[in-house]
């Protein structure tokens, strides 16, 4: 399920989940629908980050959950 909270996504942590993914803006942007200048403007912080982008990215890569204790 989707972890990330889909009204919050900044730009920015969309280039620290794409990096984390190991891809560039091209590589990443027909994952998600879009082309590699709008990734880039999304990073910029010149466009937003839109509910429905916010929810395809927490299914390419889920927020990893805190580790703890097993009980």
């Amino acid at each position: 399920m989707c972890q990330w909270h889909i009204d919050v996504m900044t730009g920015e942590e969309l280039r620290t989940i794409r990096h984390r993914l190991g891809l560039s803006q091209r590589e990443f942007a027909p994952r998600v629908g879009l082309t590699a200048n709008a990734v880039a403007r999304i990073e910029r912080g010149e466009r937003g980050v839109s509910p429905m982008l916010a929810i395809l990215v927490g299914f390419l890569a889920p927020k990893p959950r805190p580790r703890g204790r097993r009980r």
